[in-house]
């Protein structure tokens, strides 16, 4: 491209140059290396620019920068893109790939502030040197899934988060809309808010570590938990249906088990001390569940929206029920179940009733 077709500036202060205006016709656009900014509405309106390709030097687009740029199609970058104004790419109706130059390893590097930092939230095509990124396994020398990492990537079909990953960020698969199995490792201990918000198609997750683990995993929120849609969880391999919380467990933590279409049952030893706000929210299949006697606080909506359940089955006595400390809602939306009580003085109760 001759270089009379963009208006470069050099940095007074800093190294590097800014380009101030493209005055080319259009087609692909290759910037040329050295420049580390592209100036606010450098681009604005150029419908007949149809690729840009950016340097290595690169670290900023600033805001309005290709906005109205109705022809745009592509945009290739590197892992030294540090910065995109929220509303660079605003008016790219077209835009529908990013080429990243560089592996999984160095896209999971990368730093955002928000969503709209992400190219991808413009783009929803990810390409890894050339490679559509459907399938994604990351890298065992990878130890967080960072915050918008994949946020609106919706060629991503499936995704595997195992080895050393230990923390998955904010909404760091959010709205990919295409996935459909997710994979988390034992290693996985935190995952933070909406990581797998608007997932709708999910309907397999597979967990490597034990149920105990699954257990003490911290979701953030409901949307935080891959399982929202799923019908199948597998554990070690074998399909949650029947769930009984193994003994020693003693919290079923918030989200555990919310939005699980396929359990049917569960039993909460007498180990668990607490279930949760929405440990099992929005469990729409789930008939039967029996609590021990050791809980002695259930949390806000733990048992809420599961109008399926017949029963509530309490190991214990009618006096040491009541005893419990629960949440408001704890089971709301769930109120036609029957109260069994196993204690001393063994009684039931329609909960409608009595509850």
């Amino acid at each position: 491209m001759a270089k009379k077709e963009l208006v470069i500036r050099k940095r007074l202060f800093r190294k590097g140059a800014v380009v101030k205006k493209y005055k080319g016709s259009g087609g692909g656009v290759q910037i040329p290396d050295g420049v580390t900014e592209l100036g606010s509405r450098a681009f604005e309106g150029k419908s007949e620019v149809i690729s840009v390709t950016m340097p290595d030097s690169l670290t900023t687009i600033a805001s309005f920068c290709f906005k109205g740029c109705t022809g745009l199609q592509s945009v290739s970058i590197s892992k030294n893109l540090r910065h995109i104004a929220n509303d660079a790419f605003d008016g790219c109706g077209r835009l529908k790939a990013l080429y990243f130059r560089g592996d999984l390893t160095d896209w999971c590097g990368m730093s955002y502030m928000s969503a709209k930092d992400n190219l991808l939230s413009y783009a929803h095509n990810l390409f890894l040197r050339e490679h559509k990124a459907q399938s994604v396994v990351i890298p065992e020398s990878v130890t967080e899934v960072r915050s918008f990492a994949f946020c609106e990537c919706r060629s991503l079909r499936s995704v595997v988060c195992a080895g050393s990953v230990s923390h998955i960020g904010e909404q760091a698969f959010f709205e990919c809309r295409n996935l459909t199995s997710v994979t988390l490792g034992a290693s996985v201990k935190r995952i933070e808010s909406k990581a797998f918000g608007g997932c709708k198609r999910v309907s397999t997750v597979r967990y490597e570590g034990s149920l105990a683990k699954w257990c003490n995993i911290s979701f953030e929120n409901r949307f935080a938990n891959p399982i929202g849609t799923a019908s199948e969880l597998y554990i070690e391999d074998k399909k949650v249906v029947d769930l009984i919380v193994p003994d020693g467990v003693t919290k079923v933590k918030s989200c555990t088990f919310a939005g699980y279409v396929g359990l049917r049952s569960a039993v909460i030893p007498d180990s668990v001390a607490a279930i949760g706000p929405r440990a099992f929210y929005y469990c729409d299949q789930l008939t039967s569940i029996t609590i021990g006697t050791g809980v002695t606080a259930i949390g806000q909506k733990a048992l809420a929206q599961c109008p399926n359940l017949k029963e509530i089955i309490y190991t214990g006595s009618e006096k040491q029920w009541y005893a419990i400390a629960k949440a408001r809602e704890w089971d709301y939306g769930s109120n036609k179940y029957k109260l069994r009580f196993l204690g001393t003085d063994p009684t039931e109760y329609d909960c409608e009733s009595k509850c």
